[in-house]
């Protein structure tokens, strides 16, 4: 049996392969973080986790995933190879915490071909969304009721007016209707526009991320607190990006996950330190955190960044 680490680099490493084949800039993380992958071409972004099993994600790494992904303007999205003990089906979409989970024969189609799955995985089997126009428009040509047809098939008149409105069939069901009228045609679930509802973007917990943070609204930024990341703020002003850290631990690593992070997206990244005496790491600009506050203005900042972005 291959170890699960080892399967997750492969997928990992056939992840990446794939969007770097499509013209996609990536940035690999070197630190534990709640994204393997961030991907952009063009206004198309990516922000992936990679997990062998995709039950493995916590919440608290989906609510991370979730709010750099709201920042940012990215698509987040597992890829794994199982889920609830068994083989992730290709053609499906899978969720967590409101997260698309797809294999990776599943994101291949999807992305390099437009290739979508037309069946979703939930709590109590298989599902998918009928073509609404077509069902009534078959259901016209064979001269058959809701009711008619619902006894036909051995389903309730109720879940059949459901499946009208949009709601999602069971393939059983599907398959009843299809022995009872003929051949269905079913919508495709686009994997890229997955998710429903934003998180709440959250307030630091530290110190210095409360401090930061209040800074980042006076000067114009909205920000979001992250806690499984090589940051852990990321704030927003219009199309600025900063990808900001907070920590001197394992300030390297740190340093070139930012760093590459922002230059896929053409943004910045910072640190913010308490006490400092380097002005950056990796290419990272490094603040004191008197310093920080001293910018008065989102231009003054970002003008220093670029300045010490320089810095040899």
């Amino acid at each position: 049996m291959i170890p699960e680490r080892s399967q997750r680099e492969n997928l990992l490493e056939r992840a990446a392969g794939l969007l770097e084949a499509l013209g996609f800039s990536v940035a690999r993380q070197l630190t534990p973080s709640c994204f393997d992958l961030l991907a952009r071409d063009g206004d198309t972004i990516f922000l992936l986790k990679i997990l062998s099993n995709v039950d493995s994600l916590t919440e608290e790494q989906s609510i991370d995933l979730r709010r750099v992904s709201n920042v940012i303007g990215a698509t987040p999205m597992l890829i794994g190879e199982s889920a609830r003990g068994e083989t992730m089906m290709e053609h499906t979409v899978y969720e967590r915490y409101n997260i698309a989970c797809v294999s990776f024969k599943t994101f291949e189609n999807a992305l390099s071909e437009h290739n979508f799955p037309f069946v979703y995985s939930k709590k109590g089997g298989f599902y998918s969304h009928l073509n609404t126009d077509y069902l009534r428009k078959l259901m016209q040509k064979n001269n058959i009721s809701a009711g008619a047809l619902a006894r036909e098939a051995g389903i309730s008149k109720s879940s059949l007016l459901n499946y009208e409105r949009g709601q999602g069939a069971s393939i059983e069901n599907i398959e009843r209707l299809q022995e009872a009228l003929g051949d269905l045609v079913l919508d495709p679930i686009d994997v890229f526009r997955f998710e429903e509802e934003s998180p709440e973007l959250s307030s630091g917990g530290s110190r210095i991320e409360r401090i930061v943070e209040s800074h980042f609204g006076d000067i114009g930024f909205r920000t979001a607190a992250v806690t499984k990341a090589s940051f852990s703020l990321i704030g927003r002003s219009k199309k600025d990006i900063i990808f900001t850290g907070l920590e001197s631990k394992s300030l390297e690593k740190r340093a070139e996950d930012i760093r590459v992070s922002s230059k896929v997206l053409g943004q910045h990244g910072m640190f913010v330190l308490k006490k400092t005496e380097e002005r950056q790491v990796s290419g990272v600009p490094v603040l004191g955190e008197q310093e920080f506050q001293e910018t008065v203005t989102s231009k003054q900042l970002l003008k220093l960044l670029r300045e010490l972005e320089e810095v040899d």
